[in-house]
């Protein structure tokens, strides 16, 4: 009986232990700061994690599968909307239409917690004719030089930065 409970443990002993699980429930607003996680942490879990990916992928398929429709107030907005709509995809390289971009806006928001689209505009510069996805890592908030980010009058972000390029060059 006794080399049956040994080998018993063995297959628990081989079993990697899982990590603990933290809860937090407090209103002190440094208790998080032992939990913060970089983007390019988070991008690591994304790409190299396949049941994260696949769950944030069936998220956003969830999210944009059964379509929309746009309502329009009058037919000017429809007119302008619908027009916009035709030029983005017209001049996206891979023909992506609005459903691509807010799946893959939504994938963003699932790992960085931000999507940003860079607008681009015709060359009289007189309508928007473009979106251009950029990547969530290379923009971050405006910020003073100890990393606190740079508020208005009214408590919102004052603005965004571009970092292109790898951390090293920057």
């Amino acid at each position: 009986m006794r080399i049956l409970q040994t080998l018993a443990k063995i297959p628990r002993a081989l079993r990697p232990r899982s990590p603990p699980a933290y809860s937090v429930a407090s209103t002190q607003e440094d208790v998080l700061k032992e939990f913060e996680v970089s983007k390019e942490d988070l991008k690591l879990a994304y790409l190299s994690h396949p049941i994260v990916n696949r769950a944030i992928h069936f998220r956003a398929d969830l999210i944009v599968a059964r379509g929309f429709s746009l309502e329009f107030s009058d037919d000017t907005t429809k007119e302008i909307i619908t027009e916009f709509l035709r030029d983005m995809k017209l001049n996206s390289p891979i023909h992506a239409d609005l459903k691509t971009m807010i799946r893959n806006a939504c994938i963003d928001c699932d790992v960085f917690g931000n999507a940003f689209y860079h607008l681009i505009p015709n060359k009289a510069r007189t309508k928007i004719v473009k979106l251009a996805p950029l990547h969530p890592v290379d923009v971050d908030f405006q910020r003073d030089s100890v990393g606190t980010i740079l508020l208005d009058s009214t408590g919102e972000p004052k603005g965004y930065v571009f970092r292109g390029g790898t951390k090293e060059e920057r």
